[in-house]
């Protein structure tokens, strides 16, 4: 969940955080598990599906930067693994990485040929060092081999010089520190992109990455509850107009006001 803008122009909310999974009826179906940040700041979250031909293993984080004041969420963060987890003595980005490195090669093993594994987020930091911008934490680049992921968009990116920016400071932008990545079986991407809308800057000094997979046909289930029971028409309005965003930024702050602020 991204801050949402302040009471002035070009200001932002201190009460952040969390993490949103939307799952279409249809697909509820065939969720798994789930598993919670085990810190509840929303720093990582996973989620589990099987679709009896395929297995997913969907997973989203964020890698808060380094702060000096310990009211922030890396400061939190910190705090939190010296009472909950002294004997790791690890430092939080480090933490996060462990995390997710436990539940990825959980998964693989139990689905060794028909796993697929999606990281997505914002972790402050760019794939490699010649990227402009983004570099709150090392390169991603020797993570991303060591733990078996493809950056699938950076390497068509640079195949293409397609580039793709989702920070936005300032309305302008700045690098790609918002990712998705994998280690994929049986799905393989087949779009990808981000909205250049500048709608977008009266919620957030980011942009939406988004990206479209493939996947073997699977087993049929019967749909789970839907809220309006029935399925939303192919030509529904996407969250692009103003009147849209407006609606959804009371909608977060409403849902984040009881939160600690954090810087």
């Amino acid at each position: 969940m991204a801050n949402p803008a302040g009471p002035r122009e070009g200001t932002y909310q201190q009460k952040v955080g969390g993490q949103i999974c939307v799952v279409k009826h249809t697909v509820e179906a065939y969720i798994s598990r789930h598993h919670r940040d085990p810190t509840n700041f929303g720093c990582i979250f996973f989620l589990e599906f099987n679709f009896g031909t395929s297995q997913l293993l969907v997973i989203n984080t964020y890698w808060p930067c380094k702060t000096k004041q310990d009211s922030g969420l890396y400061g939190k963060l910190k705090n939190w693994l010296k009472l909950a987890r002294p004997a790791a003595q690890l430092a939080p980005i480090e933490f996060i990485k462990s995390e997710i490195q436990s539940y990825i090669y959980e998964f693989l093993s139990t689905y060794l040929y028909t796993s697929n594994v999606i990281i997505s987020g914002d972790l402050n930091s760019n794939v490699t060092s010649k990227e402009v911008g983004g570099k709150y934490h090392p390169p991603l680049a020797a993570w991303i081999e060591a733990m078996g992921l493809e950056d699938k968009i950076g390497e068509h990116t640079r195949l293409t010089g397609n580039k793709i920016k989702t920070c936005w400071p300032g309305n302008e932008p700045m690098s790609r520190i918002d990712h998705i990545l994998e280690h994929c079986s049986t799905m393989s991407m087949t779009k990808y992109g981000s909205s250049k809308d500048a709608i977008w800057h009266a919620v957030t000094d980011h942009r939406p990455l988004w990206a479209e997979y493939t996947m073997p046909p699977w087993d049929k289930r019967s749909p789970q509850y839907h809220p309006l029971n029935r399925a939303h028409p192919a030509g529904s309005r996407e969250l692009k107009e103003e009147e849209d965003i407006e609606d959804y930024q009371r909608i977060l702050i409403a849902k984040t006001e009881n939160y600690a602020a954090t810087d």
